[in-house]
């Protein structure tokens, strides 16, 4: 494995920062011409249960993971490195599934309980779709 300089890896992330930032303004372009002025409102209301979600599903582990990785990388053992992998996609992958289906048998309970809009219930079922994208971050 090669060093990269610190420079180096500032640009590549600031790069990587900015067409992210791009590409979330390109979206919110089209959702806004998509949903109209109700529909962004509605949104509004049910994306604060996103990141909680996720925080919910991640549970701090990819801070763990990378401490772990490294650590098992420095002492060249590849085999801690495939288990740690192994170990934390179960776990993710179990807690994802298990979220996806609390949001999908009570998303009209969540709906009409903490948001008071029963609109809302059909707004979930995007966000269900997404929910099957965790265990990576939406943010």
């Amino acid at each position: 494995m090669q060093k990269q300089s610190f420079i180096r890896g500032t640009v590549i992330l600031s790069a990587s920062a900015l067409l992210l930032k791009i590409v979330s303004f390109a979206n919110s372009i089209f959702l806004t011409r998509l949903l109209g002025a109700e529909g962004i409102g509605l949104l509004m209301m049910a994306h604060p249960l996103v990141p909680l979600v996720i925080t919910l599903t991640e549970l701090g582990l990819p801070v763990a993971i990378s401490k772990l990785v490294s650590e098992a990388e420095i002492k060249g053992d590849s085999g801690k490195i495939k288990r740690i992998v192994a170990v934390s996609l179960a776990v993710t992958g179990t807690l994802s599934v298990i979220l996806t289906l609390l949001a999908l048998f009570g998303a009209k309970y969540v709906a009409s309980v903490f948001l008071t809009d029963q609109r809302l219930t059909t707004l979930c079922w995007p966000l269900r779709l997404l929910r099957r994208l965790s265990p990576f971050p939406l943010s």
